[in-house]
């Protein structure tokens, strides 16, 4: 239900990105449209990409999500 209705307030689209067609494979590292990075970790029949985020699983158009390439952009934390 909260799914359909971000869709029908903002068109599918979380921050107003056009984003293109992104060719994802599970395992892949993306980025969503609030910065955060995960890991794919399943494409539903729909099309639709469910994403990890830590304890979080997203699901998600593949249009709003990016590659995360490399790291992650996060500083490394020293142990204190």
């Amino acid at each position: 239900m909260v799914e359909e209705a971000i869709e029908k307030t903002t068109g599918g689209r979380a921050d107003g990105r056009t984003g293109g067609e992104v060719d994802l494979k599970i395992g892949d590292r993306v980025r969503t449209g609030q910065g955060k990075v995960g890991v794919v970790a399943e494409i539903r029949s729909d099309g639709r990409v469910v994403v990890e985020i830590g304890a979080v699983r997203l699901v998600i158009a593949p249009e709003l999500l990016e590659r995360a390439d490399g790291p992650s952009a996060r500083p490394p934390v020293r142990p204190s």
